[in-house]
């Protein structure tokens, strides 16, 4: 599992892909919220250890830091996108996830897919891939800055989710510690910070957060530190940075140290990453 470093804070810009024939994506966690819904096919998804199977018209709202993945079994077509909560702070409530069903809100569907799979907001309307095609996404940007653009977004998601039914499995003790942790990180994690710093900074023993984001992410406070680190240095060397440049911005002590988290978390080397990327 990895932490998705820009799925954070606020962004006027909101990310939305059409992932066709196929997707994948191994188990994360972010600070958005997000949504996938399913034109076609059928597509598993996996929520905070809840293995759930959507068809064709279902769509599913996952609750911010949530851990949460994707696997397809024969082939899907989806719109997935993740948003932050000032677009719709009802995302907030979901306990997990919620679930719903375009034939239980035709008129919510209609208009969402009015919006962004025929391409009313100014973006490609969906095209179906011929099923000899390799999978592929297809990534778009909407900008939500202007009142109008944000008023049809936030309409279209927000009858959706009114329209879900409710995960009964609602997450027990305390979740914010793992958003203060996440949020304070954002803006620490390149300085040589350790769980007591920030134990200390959000106001908690470092007994009690070391417990709470384990039990809530399943990874330690080395494991997050380490995975947004790594996630910030990808960008930096697909910049042309040198792999040493590269560790000590991202917050590495040494270059050994960087190498070892990387290939961890990857699967490959930096230059094996960089190499990759080129082709």
């Amino acid at each position: 599992m990895f932490v998705q470093k820009q799925n954070f804070g606020v962004n006027d810009r909101l990310q939305f892909n059409f992932q066709l024939n196929t997707y994948n994506y191994p188990l994360h966690i972010h600070q958005f919220a997000e949504l996938c819904y399913l034109i076609d096919g059928s597509l598993e998804v996996t929520v905070n250890d809840c293995v759930l199977t959507l068809h064709a018209g279902d769509y599913l709202f996952i609750a911010p830091l949530s851990v949460h993945g994707y696997s397809t079994p024969e082939r899907c077509d989806a719109v997935v996108m993740a948003f932050p909560t000032s677009l719709l702070p009802e995302a907030v409530t979901i306990n997990s996830f919620s679930a719903g069903h375009r034939s239980d809100a035709p008129d919510a569907a209609g208009y969402f897919e009015s919006l962004f799979v025929r391409g009313g907001l100014g973006t490609p309307a969906f095209a179906p891939a011929d099923n000899d095609q390799p999978s592929h996404m297809r990534l778009f940007y909407i900008d939500i800055a202007g009142q109008r653009q944000f008023i049809r977004v936030r309409s279209a998601l927000g009858a959706l989710l009114a329209e879900c039914s409710e995960n009964s499995d609602k997450p027990t003790g305390d979740t914010d510690a793992l958003a203060k942790l996440l949020g304070w990180l954002g803006v620490h994690f390149t300085e040589p910070v350790t769980l007591s710093d920030a134990a200390s900074a959000l106001g908690y023993s470092r007994n009690y957060l070391s417990h709470r984001i384990k039990k809530l992410s399943g990874m330690s406070f080395p494991d997050i530190l380490s995975n947004l680190r790594v996630e910030y240095s990808r960008d930096l060397l697909l910049r042309g940075m040198t792999v040493l440049d590269a560790a000590l911005e991202s917050g590495f002590e040494t270059e050994r140290s960087f190498y070892r988290a990387f290939r961890k978390i990857t699967g490959m080397t930096p230059g094996e990453y960089v190499k990759g990327k080129k082709q």
